[in-house]
């Protein structure tokens, strides 16, 4: 066997071995994915009780979202409420500045704004009217989310134990408690935060 006929085979056998390994870790990540949507609102709140309790705050509160593909080109957040019912969805397509939030029937839109610091707008599809707008304060992700007829809550510092946990202030008065993660991973996001704020409002912040 000549050396350009070694050569062909040999990389041949890569691109096959590649494959096969692609093939492996995508079924792996579905399998990870549908088993994730077996957590439920006890599980979340196992995650965040001992703080919510310190704070005062109520696993009826609780609104949770779950990491799952959409597509090949977009990721998405299954976002479920206390009683472990689907409420919404966040759709977010890759590279792309807006994102969608589905509640119920209606469609709403989160839209990154190209800012120094972080700022994020959210308001229904086809109305302009912004029902909440996200602003990083500072380093570190300290932020603030102004709501219409709500007031605006002032984050704390995030935790230092690396699962993304904030405190929420409402006028000075904690309401509110947030993690980037479930149980410490990256399986979704977990929040409490009051039945006062419109629920596609709280979907958002959950989301983000």
């Amino acid at each position: 066997m000549d050396f350009d006929t070694q050569f062909g085979l040999f990389i041949l056998a890569v691109f096959v071995f590649f494959g096969l390994l692609i093939k492996f870790l995508l079924n792996l990540r579905e399998k990870s994915l549908f088993k994730n949507l077996s957590i439920n609102s006890s599980d979340v709140w196992n995650s965040i009780k001992t703080h919510a309790t310190t704070l005062g705050l109520e696993k009826s509160n609780i609104i949770f979202g779950i990491y799952q593909d959409a597509n090949h080109w977009a990721g998405s957040l299954i976002i479920r409420n206390s009683l472990d019912q689907d409420v919404a969805k966040k759709v977010h397509p890759v590279l792309k500045r807006q994102k969608f939030l589905i509640v119920g029937e209606e469609k709403y839109v989160i839209t990154y704004l190209l800012t120094w610091n972080k700022e994020v707008t959210f308001h229904q599809e086809g109305n302009e009217e912004i029902l909440a707008k996200w602003r990083q304060n500072g380093w570190f992700g300290k932020h603030s989310i102004d709501i219409p007829n709500v007031g605006t809550l002032i984050s704390g510092r995030p935790s230092l134990d690396f699962r993304g946990r904030y405190t929420y202030s409402l006028n000075g008065r904690i309401v509110g408690l947030k993690e980037n993660s479930i149980n410490g991973y990256p399986k979704g996001k977990v929040a409490i935060l009051p039945d006062s704020i419109p629920l596609p409002v709280r979907a958002f912040i959950v989301s983000e």
